[in-house]
C-alpha cells in the first residue's frame, strides 16, 4: 500500500534529522541557522516519541490497513503552522 510507504518514508526522515548532531561554535549557537536545526531536532523526536507500527501485517485485509492508518495518521501529522508564525 502506497500510503503506507509514505508514511515509513516520513517516519525514516524524522528519525534521521532526530539524529543530527551540529556543534556549533560560541558565536554561531544563536545564528538563525542553527536556532531553526535545533527545533526542527527537538521536533522530530518528539514525533519519534509517539506510537507508530507500521503496515507490515502480512496480510491482504484492506479494510484492517485503512483502519490502522486512520489511527496513526494524526499521531505523526507535523504542526501546520511552520512558515506562519516567521514571517518577519
Amino acid at each position: 500500500m502506497r500510503v503506507a510507504e509514505i508514511m515509513n518514508d516520513y517516519r525514516n526522515i524524522h528519525a534521521f534529522l532526530a539524529a543530527i548532531r551540529a556543534s556549533p561554535t560560541a558565536e554561531e549557537y544563536n545564528e538563525e541557522g542553527y536556532l531553526v536545526l535545533r527545533r526542527c531536532v527537538a521536533e522530530a523526536q518528539a514525533l519519534l516519541a509517539q506510537p507508530f507500527q507500521a503496515l507490515n501485517t502480512g496480510r491482504d485485509d484492506e479494510e484492517h490497513d485503512k483502519m490502522h492508518l486512520r489511527r496513526y495518521c494524526y499521531l505523526d501529522r507535523p504542526p501546520l503552522n511552520h512558515s506562519a508564525d516567521h514571517a518577519d
